[in-house]
């Protein structure tokens, strides 16, 4: 039995179908074609989302999205859209929203200052988020990434880190590194985690459960009286390590946006003995 509804028109889609089989059909598409996990979960809720919204016709969901950009509301509107392109390859049928474009808009990023970073830090009560917030500062690296660190992906000789977890085509990660200050941090956060009997029964460097996470950082946002996001850390080690001099194709391998097939042309120059150098020259610090 073929899960996916009949096509429409050879115009092309006129209505989504966001019945459980061929949403569990579309996530398998997906997933046949390597997007990531986190994408093969959001697209068929978008979906669903949008059938719920707006019954599922093409022209209300254009509507729906062009609302959507009048609001300025440019990240909701895209995700959208690209789910419902998606949806139409998965139906084999041509893109009923060819009229609608991604919003080429730019709004210069609020790069924090040291001093917010350290306001929030001191402002952290248990020894897990401080290693936490110290890491993910230090290596560039994506809130995801850090929390899904195992053991196996932390050279703590060399203080490097070695993300694996991507598995679609979209996001990608190289080496990274932390500095001294997250050294001291997590060989406290260690300590304590051997006497968590929970802790010890996951792989992971950072075991937590997602809300629980966002429950104390913004609690520790609250304190701190600052609007720091983990994402505001990605955008401090870039903006920080520019200034310190490392030329922008290290920012890039540190924070995995250097393509693959560059990485195996130029490997010496991405080496993890380079990378550990040129990491090291910059010298970064937050606490003092």
């Amino acid at each position: 039995m073929n899960p996916r509804p009949p096509a429409c028109k050879a115009s092309g889609l006129e209505r989504i179908e966001a019945t459980a089989e061929v949403l569990a059909a579309f996530k398998q598409w997906l997933a046949d074609r390597d997007y990531s996990r986190r994408t093969q979960s959001d697209y068929p809720q978008r979906l669903r989302h949008l059938v719920k919204l707006t019954g599922g016709g093409i022209n209300e969901v254009r509507g729906f999205l062009k609302k959507l950009k009048e609001e300025r509301r440019f990240s909701t509107y895209s995700t959208y859209l690209k789910a419902v392109i998606a949806y139409s390859r998965f139906r084999n049928l041509p893109n009923p929203l060819s009229d609608l474009k991604f919003p080429h808009h730019y709004e210069p990023k609020r790069i924090v200052e040291t001093e917010e970073l350290r306001r929030f830090y001191f402002s952290i009560k248990s020894a897990k988020m401080r290693a936490f917030f110290l890491v993910t500062a230090t290596s560039g690296l994506r809130r995801g990434e850090v929390l899904n660190l195992t053991f196996n992906d932390v050279d703590f000789a060399n203080r490097m880190l070695i993300p694996r977890c991507h598995t679609g085509r979209t996001k990608r990660s190289w080496f990274s590194f932390y500095n001294e200050e997250a050294e001291e941090a997590l060989k406290e956060w260690l300590k304590e985690r051997e006497r968590d009997r929970r802790s010890n029964h996951s792989s992971k460097l950072f075991p937590w459960d997602l809300s629980d996470f966002k429950r104390e950082w913004a609690q520790v946002r609250r304190e701190s009286n600052t609007r720091l996001r983990p994402k505001d850390l990605r955008d401090w080690f870039a903006q920080e390590m520019g200034e310190r001099g490392v030329p922008d194709r290290y920012i890039d391998a540190f924070q995995g946006r250097v393509p693959q097939s560059i990485l195996a042309r130029h490997y010496s120059d991405f080496s993890p003995r380079r990378l550990k150098a040129i990491y090291d020259q910059a010298n970064l610090k937050i606490l003092t």
